[in-house]
Parts: structure tokens; sequence; C-alpha cells
């Protein structure tokens, strides 16, 4: 599965993860990560969550 992050139009991430549900314990794995240089120390690139 692939997921794009984007700030306005503008691509600013990719990853790439595998899923799987079969098995005994169903599980991920990101197999690709990519954040441009500029969006790694930006406010945009800070998770979206609540802070506590």
């Amino acid at each position: 599965m692939t997921f794009v992050a984007s700030h306005h139009t503008e691509v600013v991430g990719l990853a790439v993860a595998t899923f799987t549900n079969y098995g005994h314990a169903p599980y991920g794995v990101l197999e690709e990560l990519a954040v441009t240089e500029l969006s790694r120390a930006t406010e945009s690139a800070q998770p979206s969550w609540p802070k506590p």
C-alpha cells in the first residue's frame, strides 16, 4: 500500500507499507519512507494528533 503526504498541492512525503492478516498475528512492515528535506524540520511535518 502506498501513502502520500502533501502540503497544499505539493507532495512532501511517501511511504510504502505491506500488511498481512494471515498466520497467528497480523502485522505490517514499513518498506520505504521518504520525506522532502525541507519538510523534515517544519511544523507541518509534525504529527497531527492532539498533544498531551
